[in-house]
Order: structure tokens, then C-alpha cells, then sequence
């Protein structure tokens, strides 16, 4: 699927280009993403608990990448296979009243946990709400919410939306664990997705006033295939509440 998008005057051809336009400082709405990437997840029975009401029909089981292809981990390969990186976290506000209200107590609540926005980190990822495509926060190219600088072994992750619900807003996120590897070309290695979805969901609740509400089976632990895998992934996504 090829589409043209309005940036400013300007016309950015392509398929998702999620990178070019969040870059270019384009809208921060959701864009179109080609069917072939939509690997849909119900979670309107989880999104009970919360007071939505299941009105989520559904998310995308994979952080995509600024190419519109599910992202794999820097193209790093491990026992042999690419990593698929995975949704492992969601997260609702049913306090904010606004999109950017939203995204402004998020980005704080993110922060309040030792997750503030830190650069040296890939950028330009997106992830699927309800059929579209939503771009990451932080916004700056090269940040990411990571625990520790980019020179030491840390956990971190983007966070995408908000999708507007009746009774609140929706974010998806996608956290993972590198390892320092100074002798690699990339100079940081895989190291875990559950260690980081844990630690982000711990801070959270411990310093930033969420709760967790649930444990979201997303079926997106690959195990049997043989180019790639997911490595320490289970499969569960966390879903946390703001309570204030």
C-alpha cells in the first residue's frame, strides 16, 4: 500500500514513514497502516476492569519499525534468530481530559518512575490502536524512556498514542533490556524484554500512581520458528490504570 501524506505543505510519499514524518514534525495523529501489517489483538474483555468498557477492538502485537515492517531489535540476532519486538505494556488514563493532557501526565508519570525521555536510542517506531498507526513518545529523535543513560546496560521502551476511549485514553508500549556489547559494531546488545516490561511496570506503580489492572495474553511469543524468536518474551502484555 503507497499513500501520500500532507506534512506542512509538503508531500512525503510512501508506505507508514513513520520516522520521516515525526521527524519532520508532522501531526502526531494516527496515519493508515497496510492490512498486511495488522496482526489484530482483542482486549476489550481486559479494558473491563478499567471502566472502557471494551470499546478497544483491538492492538497490534508488534512495535513497528520506520520502514512499516514489525521491528526486530536493530536486526541483532540471537541463538541465530531476529527479535521481534513485542507490545508488552498498555497503559489507560481515564483522568486526562485532553490528547495532550494525556500525553503530557504520561510523559510525567514516566519520569516519576525512572523512566525519564533519554537519548541515544533508536527512534521513529509506531504501534497499532484500533487499525492506525500512532507514533512513539518521547518525541525527540534518538530518545526512548530508559532507567539508565545509553552507555550503560539499561531497560527501555517507546510508548504510543493516546487512542481516545469514552472514558479515558489508551497507550500501548513496547520495553526491552540491552546490555552494553563495546567490541559489537552496534554497541549495544539484546538482553530482555520481560526484565524491562517489569521494571517499567514496578516503577510505575510503586513511584507514579498507576496500578496494575490486568495480565493480556497478546499471543506474541514466537518459540517455534527457526529464523526468528522473541527471546525471554512470555507473551503477556501489563495494563496499567492511572489512579490520579
Amino acid at each position: 500500500m503507497h499513500q501520500v501524506f500532507k506534512c506542512g505543505g509538503r508531500r512525503i510519499a510512501g508506505a507508514i514513514l513513520v520516522a520521516a514524518m515525526v521527524v519532520a514534525g508532522c501531526s502526531k495523529q494516527p496515519q493508515p497502516v497496510p492490512a498486511e501489517y495488522v496482526l489484530p489483538v482483542p482486549i476489550g474483555d481486559a479494558l473491563e476492569t478499567t471502566g472502557a468498557h471494551g470499546l478497544v477492538p483491538s492492538i497490534g502485537k508488534w512495535m513497528v519499525a520506520p520502514s512499516g515492517q514489525v521491528a526486530n531489535w536493530l536486526g541483532q540476532r540471537v541463538d541465530g534468530k531476529e527479535i521481534y519486538e513485542p507490545i508488552n505494556v498498555i497503559l489507560f488514563d481515564p483522568i486526562a481530559k485532553t490528547a495532550v493532557e494525556a500525553q503530557e501526565r504520561l510523559v510525567a508519570a514516566s519520569t516519576a518512575a525512572n523512566f525519564p525521555a533519554r537519548t541515544g536510542h533508536s527512534s521513529g517506531y509506531g504501534a497499532i490502536i484500533d487499525g492506525a498507526v500512532y507514533p512513539e513518545l518521547p518525541w525527540g529523535p534518538g530518545d526512548a524512556f530508559s532507567d539508565e543513560p545509553f552507555v550503560l546496560s539499561n531497560n527501555h521502551g517507546r510508548i504510543f498514542g493516546p487512542h481516545k476511549l469514552p472514558t479515558g485514553w489508551l497507550f500501548v508500549g513496547a520495553f526491552s533490556r540491552e546490555a552494553i556489547a563495546p567490541t559489537q559494531q552496534v554497541k549495544h546488545s539484546y538482553a530482555s524484554l520481560n526484565q524491562s516490561r517489569d521494571a517499567f511496570a514496578h516503577g510505575m506503580v510503586t513511584r507514579a500512581n498507576y496500578r496494575i489492572t490486568s495480565f493480556i495474553s497478546l499471543g506474541n511469543a514466537i518459540l517455534d520458528q527457526p529464523a526468528r524468536g522473541t527471546g525471554d518474551h512470555d507473551g503477556i502484555a501489563i495494563l496499567l490504570e492511572a489512579t490520579r
